[in-house]
């Protein structure tokens, strides 16, 4: 079957090609010419068969193709000008210029020995028609290279295949003779995670001249390490048996609870019946009942006789009010429904559903506008537009705010695929951004809008690209946050109107990570600051384009300072997994090592953790042959640490979206804070909150309600414990190593905390980071008079340095840890 003319042009207009720009094709073709059968190559290279290389983009591929199997192979695309690019870059590959789903074309103008489909058919929601459409075009052999039981669907895939929805023959001439199912080796680079399925189809015509056995065919055969698919079954197997506690704890939490209540209602109900006064009472109780059931029946009369009542709706209500003392329901307005962005009409959308996020490592941008999104300049539209583009879900905050008390916001749309919206926050009485006061007379509407923005789109990683500066503490304070300064060519017209914006101009300069500038003079201005500035190119063809793609590869680019982070280890491995799994699941930041300490854990512990260094760079563990301690072993892992920050983390944590750049964050905004921890659920200091959730997954949920709320926020401490900390190497350089005085643990951070004060920095608590803790994962395997003796013991060495030790102390309002 030929595939539908309205279909056939999905991708013939070169500029909406879905499939351009991506990065690394070749890794692709790589993987499909390394699972290529050796029989196949050796036909193919016997008959001298003519190669097809659909859908060829730029030709990277179609050479690789032609030098590794040694083929003569042709590229063929639709777009002219990847057809010219191709051919300036590669000479042995032949380059056409054709359009094989186009409907017009005679499909016998064109055939090849073998087609190459290599990573297309997941972008067509027709994948089927589409090959065999392109089938029509192969006289023996098709080869698919598609993506296979995706774990994380990319949102740019249309159509996801595994064993149920692959054909075993093609368009009634094409059957399967050989799969093999591949792990994709470089998943940052493709943006695919998971597998691959490499498919050869041949015609009936060919397959008698092969010459196959069983053994050839490779078919419902898995290529992929034996050690690879334990390691899948192995994570399935642990989140459904983790699926299986979390239901299990949270029945038996409910029935407990109702069990409880329900005897503590028989209690006071014996209690009452059994009483004088309910014997006493009876007779009243009795004549009580009678009225409450005749006053039920008066006012049933009269609703109906309202009801029927041949009178003005005006002067129902009237009546209503009146002689039933009741008010008429107002009418619920009507839903509004969201319209075309360009009629400019609005929804009120106090809940919403972000759109999917994009590939692997998309980070969400936010643009602080200087002016509304119509407002704005082509070239100022084309780097929100780019981000969209390549799968960022980007969120324009204008300064067009709705005028309404409720905190909220309104949502419009911009680009069809909904990555692109411009965002409108209620702040009551807005006024111009250019006004200096308007910081403060919007701030705390704006604030607890933004929140509630950022509760329900649960960014995990953000670019935010501040246009002007009235917007900084917010743009500044969002979690885990990339800041870009993007100077407006006329902002010395609004500094010269309002010259206190130029100190907010000077406070963007410094507070961001990179400043773009429009002209050499302000890029001085920004080095005389000491900002990294950056002077985005310009193609005088095309400036918005040029500028924007200049932009987005300076950002990508970026490294942020390298953080190490160390872990220490004794036993309890199932913590120790899903803390790492956390890490690798939850730490956006995007240049951090870890530093694995075991104290001669007894458990498979240690096995476990050599698996784990050889999976990942910047993997690094240390094995110990006796128990350290904890102020030893992590002594051990600062050592060998190379990060500009450190971070001591326990391995009865799990942490959430964006922790790590947050923490930093509140470093590098504040020199003087020398030790920075988050807040938490179960710890014996102000650091723990009042918080509830029954799974990991409420909880990520209801920790980023707390974190959201409390943006940017700081809470001083005497002492933070040091299940998670975060500190600058320059402080590890002047306090030393911690304390190893305290042996296996307790007191060596209240300790660490005294010397860090003592040196004239502060210690704090991140309001806006929440991390989850067992707590006392280690200590629980000592016996009670062990643990009571430790603490005696350590208590007296900390006092014999600082005085008397305070005990830590609880913020107003939170239990003591059960």
């Amino acid at each position: 079957m030929l595939i539908p003319n309205s279909e056939a042009h999905e991708i013939s207009n070169d500029s909406e090609d879905p499939l351009k720009n991506r990065v690394g094709p070749e890794v692709f073709y790589q993987a499909a010419i390394d699972n290529l059968p050796h029989w196949f190559i050796r036909k193919i290279r016997k008959d001298a068969a003519s190669s097809c290389d659909w859908l060829c983009a730029a030709g990277q591929g179609t050479d690789l193709l032609a030098q590794r199997l040694n083929i003569k192979v042709t590229g063929v695309d639709a777009a002219d000008d990847l057809i010219e690019t191709a051919r300036s870059r590669y000479a042995r590959p032949e380059f056409l210029v054709a359009n094989y789903l186009d409907f017009g074309v005679d499909n016998s103008a064109a055939t090849h020995d073998v087609i190459f489909v290599i990573n297309k058919l997941q972008r067509f929601t027709n994948p089927e028609l589409v090959l065999e459409n392109i089938a029509a075009r192969a006289k023996k052999y098709l080869v698919v290279v598609i993506p296979y039981r995706e774990y994380r669907r990319s949102s740019s895939h249309a159509s996801s295949f595994d064993r149920g929805n692959i054909p075993a023959s093609v368009a009634g001439s094409f059957t399967l003779i050989y799969s093999a199912v591949t792990q994709n080796a470089a998943p940052e680079d493709t943006g695919v995670d998971g597998e691959q399925i490499v498919l050869i189809y041949a015609s009936g015509l060919e397959i008698p001249t092969l010459g196959l056995y069983l053994g050839d065919l490779k078919i419902g055969k898995e290529s992929v390490r034996p050690e690879q698919q334990l390691e899948r079954l192995r994570k399935e197997l642990k989140a459904t048996n983790q699926l299986f506690l979390d239901r299990t704890h949270q029945l038996e939490a409910k029935l407990r609870a109702r069990d409880a209540e329900l005897s503590a209602r028989n209690h006071e109900l014996s209690a009452v019946r059994h009483s004088t006064s309910w014997r006493v009472t009876s007779p009243l109780r009795s004549l009580g009942s009678a009225a409450h059931h005749g006053k039920r029946a008066l006012l049933s009369v009269a609703r109906l006789t309202y009801r029927r009542m041949p009178l003005p709706t005006a002067w129902k209500q009237a009546v209503r009010r009146s002689l039933l003392g009741e008010a008429l329901p107002s009418t619920p307005a009507s839903p509004t429904t969201p319209q075309a962005a360009i009629q400019g009409k609005w929804a009120v959308a106090p809940v919403f559903t972000p759109p999917l996020r994009g590939g692997l490592g998309r980070a969400d941008v936010f643009v602080w506008g200087q002016a509304d999104w119509h407002a704005q300049s082509v070239p100022q539209w084309q780097t929100a537009l780019e981000m969209a583009h390549r799968g960022h879900r980007v969120y324009y905050f204008t300064p067009r705010f709705g005028d309404e008390e409720k905190p909220g916001f309104r949502l419009q749309t911009v680009t069809d695929n909904g990555f692109l919206n411009v965002v409108h926050l209620n702040v009551g009485n807005p006024v111009s951004i250019d006004d200096l006061n308007a910081g403060s007379m919007m701030a705390e509407a704006l604030r607890a809008s933004l929140v509630l923005f950022l509760i329900q789109a649960a960014p995990a990683s953000i670019i935010s690209i501040l246009q002007h500066p009235f917007w900084l503490t917010w743009a500044d304070q969002v979690p885990n946050r990339h800041l870009i300064y993007e100077i407006s060519g006329d902002y010395q017209n609004w500094v010269g109107q309002e010259p206190g914006l130029g100190k907010l101009h000077e406070r963007a300069i410094r507070a961001a990570d990179l400043v773009l500038a429009p002209s050499e003079a302000l890029a001085q201005q920004v080095r005389d600051l000491g900002g990294n500035v950056l002077l985005p190119a310009v193609d005088n063809d095309d400036v918005g384009v040029s500028r924007a793609r200049d932009i987005i590869q300076r950002i990508e680019q970026y490294v942020p300072p390298l953080v190490s982070l160390v872990l220490v280890t004794y036993n309890k491995l199932e913590l120790t997994d899903a803390c790492l799994h956390s890490l690798e699941k939850n730490t956006q930041y995007k240049n951090f090592e870890v530093i694995v300490v075991d104290n001669d854990s007894r458990d498979s512990t240690p096995e476990y953790l050599r698996e784990w260094a050889s999976r990942g760079e910047n993997r690094k563990i240390i094995l110990n042959s006796d128990n350290r301690g904890f102020a030893a072993a992590n002594n051990q892992g600062m050592r060998e640490a190379r990060g500009e920050y450190l971070v001591l983390l326990n391995n009865d944590t799990y942490v959430t979206p964006g922790w790590l750049g947050t923490l930093v964050r509140h470093l590098r905004r504040n020199p003087d804070i020398g030790i920075v921890g988050p807040v938490t659920n179960n710890i014996g200091n102000e650091s723990k909150i009042q918080i509830s959730y029954d799974s990991m997954a409420e909880m990520e949920s209801a920790a980023r309600i707390y974190t959201s709320s409390n943006m940017g926020e700081e809470l001083p401490l005497y002492t933070a414990a040091f299940f998670c900390v975060a500190f600058p190497r320059a402080i590890y350089e002047r306090v030393g190593d911690l304390d190893e005085a305290f042996g296996i643990g307790m007191f060596e951070d209240d300790d660490y905390c005294r010397r860090v004060q003592q040196n004239g920095h502060t210690v704090v608590c991140a309001e806006d980071v929440f991390i989850h803790h067992h707590h006392s994962a280690s200590f629980n395997l000592m016996g009670m008079e062990r643990r009571i003796k430790l603490f005696n013991d350590n208590r007296q060495v900390y006092e014999s340095k600082w005085g008397p030790w305070v005990p830590h102390e609880y913020r107003e309002g939170v239990k003591p840890r059960e």
